[in-house]
């Protein structure tokens, strides 16, 4: 669509590229190209799992020494050893495929 040399209308163009960028359907079309290499499958679900971590509360206490008290906020922060899991469970799932023995 946007190759150079070729004719194209750009108008037509910007519209097929807003759509691919915007609406559901054109990101599910941007998914399935390369969706059967193992390598391209491997590297969108790893950058997934980055981009969206497992999180954990933790309270982080600190105490006021002057009022008597203590606060305790819970806080979300990224769980590394879940984190760590589903990496290994990723790379295990595609070693075979993107790695073959010879």
């Amino acid at each position: 669509m946007n190759a150079i040399g070729t004719a194209k209308d750009l108008h037509e163009a910007t519209q097929v590229d807003m759509w691919l960028m915007t609406s559901q359907q054109g990101q599910d079309v941007q998914m399935m190209i390369g969706a059967d290499d193992a390598s391209v499958v491997w590297r969108r679900k790893t950058a997934m799992a980055m981009a969206h971590p497992p999180m954990k509360a933790e309270r982080n206490c600190t105490a006021d020494v002057y009022r008597s008290t203590t606060q305790c906020p819970s806080i979300d922060v990224v769980d590394e050893e879940r984190l760590q899991r589903q990496l290994d469970e990723i790379d295990q799932e595609y070693r075979d495929e993107i790695n073959p023995k010879n």
